[in-house]
């Protein structure tokens, strides 16, 4: 897959914004919502954990499977518990059901974080940047944000890993008649 390049691009700028809250000790204006909240104030361990997967690394040798990621972005909340964000950027506001695409991203770095030791709380964030206004002409762009909470339920996503992982280790499916993606695949198998 090639990358995103633009994504990334949006990715270093909101970095970039919140860590210039970040070092004033504030949170940006857009997540005046977001109340009993704190940006993760290490500005040094976080850059460790946005730019080095091997850093979240989580193995399950019993269970036989390997978590690693790069977050976007760390909360703290009044107990301790880290918060984890991460930033969307798209053309549109986002629909309500977007969050089912990141559900599992958004646990997995939980997870991890709290398989290394620290406190998790139960929610973690998709923070959802997009234009105001689709129609202007001028290359500047208006962006609104859209925080969509997400509830956690770590114990619950293991039980998916265990899930996913028996379903990966087991027999390939035979083809079954009818189906356009196993006629695809099996005439895949004999062409490589």
């Amino acid at each position: 897959m090639l990358p995103l390049r633009l994504n990334d691009a949006m990715d270093a700028k909101f970095k970039s914004r919140y860590d210039s809250f970040r070092k004033k000790g504030q949170m940006p204006p857009e997540l005046d919502r977001l109340k009993g909240l704190r940006l993760y104030p290490n500005l040094q361990q976080l850059e460790i954990w946005r730019t080095k997967k091997s850093e979240l690394q989580y193995t399950n040798p019993k269970d036989g499977f390997v978590l690693t990621g790069k977050i976007d972005e760390l909360f703290v909340n009044k107990r301790g518990e880290f918060i984890v964000a991460d930033y969307k950027s798209s053309g549109d506001e986002p629909k309500p059901e977007k969050l089912d695409y990141y559900r599992l991203q958004l646990h997995g770095y939980a997870l991890m974080f709290q398989k290394k030791g620290h406190k998790v709380a139960n929610k973690a964030y998709l923070l959802n940047y997009y234009p105001k206004i689709r129609t202007n002409p001028s290359m500047a762009v208006d962006l609104a944000c859209k925080v969509i909470e997400a509830k956690l339920d770590i114990p619950e996503f293991e039980k998916t890993l265990r899930k996913m992982v028996r379903f990966l280790d087991s027999d390939y499916p035979n083809a079954t008649e009818g189906c356009v993606t196993c006629v695809y695949q099996t005439k895949l198998r004999v062409i490589t």
